[in-house]
């Protein structure tokens, strides 16, 4: 999708980002390896925050590598159930 100004999109991403609860961050570490946390997004307009220590290990990752892998669950996310359990 190309857009030429975000409030093209603007009410769609207002109303999915309102949904969403928890989002993932999956940073690299220095061995080249994938690792993911639960953060909390905090939105302002169409920027979202997520906090972190200074020094810590998230950190850490991003001063070797900045590219991040995210996902998101949002209020009106599916639960999967196997058997009884929550998959």
């Amino acid at each position: 999708m190309e857009v030429q100004s975000f409030t093209e999109i603007e009410a769609e991403f207002v109303n999915r980002v309102r949904r969403i609860v928890w989002c993932t961050v999956a940073t690299v570490n220095r061995q080249g390896r994938p690792r993911s946390r639960i953060l909390h997004p905090l939105w302002e307009g169409s920027t979202g925050w997520v906090a972190t220590n200074r020094h810590s290990l998230k950190e850490k990752h991003l001063q070797h590598n900045p590219h991040v892998g995210t996902s998101s669950i949002s209020k009106s996310t599916p639960i999967v159930l196997q058997r009884g359990k929550k998959v």
